[in-house]
Parts: structure tokens; C-alpha cells; sequence
């Protein structure tokens, strides 16, 4: 069976590089609204066996799946377990004014109110787990975060650093997974081709 990971289109927050974590819920930008609409043209192109459309419940998730199970004909399915890494006192912040390296450097690190890499590590991976339990065969679509994606990836297919920079998702960016027999493996990681340049 294939999984196919997507991080959300670009939010408010991101329009404006504000950090928002598991604690923030904003729309998507114009931008946004077009990214997801291109993304859910091209999956149900190259799409013929969807089992069904998984999603984070926050907002800029949720509003990136719906064009996505329309065009499909089909309902969400929403896991809270896949909202994003609660980042606790940094929500909110401007990226350029948190220090990332205390999360590179450290996998337990946990701010106040947030949640560690290695937390967020073992959240994201048991929902993928999950959700590819419930299936034999087919593709299952699931749209997430990017820090979700990015460590839930680091801890299925076993790599360093544990926080998953090395699984970098721009918006939309669709990272595919064969998870047929045994563990998974990665067939393409953050494809952003269905978005016009």
C-alpha cells in the first residue's frame, strides 16, 4: 500500500513567518487556498485506488483536505494525533526570533507548555502506524504538518537527527511512502511539481 504525506498550504502564519505549533489555528492564505486546489487536481490525476483522506484537525489541515476529498468524492477522516508539534511559549514568535538549535541539539528538549522532538517523534509515527493498520492494499492520503511529517518520517524509516530535518516539506509538498510488507520506504520525498511555478 502507498501512504501519501502532505503538509498543509500556506497559512496566515506562515505568510507572515510566524511560528505556529500544535496551539495555532489560522486559515490558509490566497496562496494557500490555490495550493491546495492544485494539489487535489494533480492526486486525483494520478490517483485510482484512494482508500481514503486522512487530516489533522487544525484549520490550515483541514482546508487543505477538503479540495482534496471533494475531488475524490469522499469524507475526511480526522486524527488529532496528527496536528502539529505543540511548541508551547514559542507559538506565536517570529521564526527568525527562536533559537531551533536547542531542538536540533537536543531530541528531549521540551519548552514549557510544548512538546520535545522526541515526543512529537513517536506521536507522529504511532498515527501512521495506525492509520496504515487499517489497510491492505491502495493509497491513503494524509495531511499534516510539517514538523509531524518530518519526525514521524525520521522515526518510521529509522535516520538521524530524530527531529527530521533531513525530510524538509514545503507547502503541499507531497512525500510518498510504499508501505506494502515490512517497514516502509521512501519512493519521493516533498514533491511540489503540482504546483505552478
Amino acid at each position: 500500500m502507498r501512504l501519501i504525506l502532505i503538509r498543509h498550504a500556506q497559512s496566515m502564519a506562515n505568510a507572515r513567518g510566524v511560528v505556529e505549533g500544535g496551539g495555532g489555528n489560522s486559515s490558509l492564505s490566497g496562496l494557500g487556498a490555490r495550493q491546495a486546489h492544485q494539489a487535489a487536481a494533480f492526486l486525483v490525476g494520478e490517483i485510482d485506488d484512494l482508500r481514503e483522506v486522512v487530516a489533522s484537525p487544525q484549520h490550515r489541515a483541514a482546508a487543505t483536505a477538503a479540495p482534496i476529498a471533494t475531488g475524490f468524492g469522499v469524507v475526511v477522516r480526522y486524527d488529532p494525533s496528527l496536528i502539529e508539534g505543540r511548541l508551547g511559549a514559542w507559538e506565536g514568535a517570529t521564526f527568525d526570533s527562536v533559537d531551533w538549535s536547542l531542538l536540533r541539539d537536543d531530541p528531549d528538549y521540551r519548552l514549557h507548555g510544548g512538546e520535545s522532538p522526541a515526543q512529537l517523534a513517536r506521536r507522529g509515527s504511532k498515527a501512521l502506524e495506525r492509520i496504515r493498520s487499517r489497510h491492505d492494499d491502495g493509497t491513503v492520503i494524509i495531511v499534516s504538518h510539517g514538523a509531524t511529517i518530518s519526525h514521524a518520517l525520521a522515526s518510521l524509516l529509522a535516520t538521524t537527527p530524530v527531529i527530521g530535518s533531513q525530510y524538509p516539506s514545503a507547502n503541499t509538498g507531497m512525500t510518498w511512502l510504499d508501505w506494502t510488507d515490512g517497514p516502509p520506504r521512501l519512493v519521493a520525498s516533498n514533491r511540489t511539481d503540482h504546483l505552478e511555478k
